[in-house]
């Protein structure tokens, strides 16, 4: 017979283990074992005894079967749960797996742009791969090199050009539509007319760049260089992360949109900026 710890226990303090513990695996056991006993009596019990019998099986398999269903409940409950860790830690491992390719096959790819786009490649021939690979379906060029190139009425929305060098690009009347240009290098770029409405500049370096008529509407300018900046007519409506201080330091606002508050705040504090600047002999312009 099995002997577990409540059985243990009621012996310990001298007590019935069919009485004190009766859900126990040593009082089900014996039980089972008087059954198969009983099988082989020939003589027939009185009534009393009888009830007597079956009281007792009922005090002691009520009880056990109480605790030992909780037990195969919680035992199938772990089990599930095991089973429900070892699935959601494979999946976290394909998930990481996953990742981990698709952030190497980025990292190729982009190595292979810069490599495409690198000044040793003529200015028309990295013209042409953008607009090729670009019309493809392929929009993330981040830290290529697409400096003094002229990308003039070129449909580029949501272009993907984080990093890139930019410098000196001309972009007249390009379409960049809700592209991506963080921390970008637009110094001297020439976006006159520029669709810029909703691109990310965060960060991006826009000194003496002529954004004249630019429409920069939601675009994020955060931490932005905005230093000598042109922006004569340009719509600066509801752009994010704009600065009185990056106000401060354009080159002009002349008859640019921009919010009444911030319009107000320039009013006050530097009104200069609101003035029609000079126009720069060197600035590339519109053919």
């Amino acid at each position: 017979m099995p002997l577990d710890l409540d059985a243990i226990e009621a012996y310990r303090h001298q007590q019935i283990p069919f009485v004190e513990a009766q859900g126990s695996e040593f009082a089900a056991s014996t039980l089972k074992a008087f059954s198969r006993i009983m099988h082989l009596v020939t003589s027939r019990w009185e009534e009393e005894r009888i009830d007597k019998w079956n009281k007792l099986v009922r005090e002691i398999s009520a009880p056990y079967k109480k605790k030992y269903s909780f037990t195969a409940a919680v035992r199938n409950r772990l089990k599930t749960s095991v089973v429900s860790i070892i699935a959601i830690a494979a999946l976290a491992i394909a998930l990481a797996s996953y990742n981990y390719y698709q952030r190497s096959q980025e990292r190729e790819r982009e190595d292979y742009l810069v490599a495409v786009f690198s000044t040793e490649t003529p200015p028309s021939q990295r013209i042409n791969y953008l607009i090729l690979l670009y019309e493809n379906g392929i929009k993330t060029f981040n830290g290529v090199e697409i400096s003094s190139l002229d990308l003039s009425k070129i449909t580029l929305s949501s272009i993907q050009l984080q990093r890139g060098n930019l410098a000196q690009t001309v972009l007249i009347r390009t379409d960049l539509r809700g592209g991506n240009l963080r921390g970008a290098d637009l110094t001297g770029a020439n976006a006159k007319e520029a669709n810029l409405q909703g691109t990310d500049l965060a960060g991006a370096n826009l000194k003496e760049a002529n954004l004249q008529g630019a429409d920069l509407r939601e675009a994020i300018l955060s931490n932005a260089n905005l230093k000598d900046a042109d922006f004569q007519e340009a719509n600066l409506e509801s752009a994010q992360g704009l600065t009185l201080e990056q106000l401060s330091e354009v080159k002009t606002l002349y008859k640019a949109k921009l919010d009444p508050e911030l319009l107000r705040q320039i009013e006050n504090t530097h009104p200069h900026v609101l003035e029609k600047s000079m126009p720069d002999a060197n600035q590339k312009t519109e053919d």
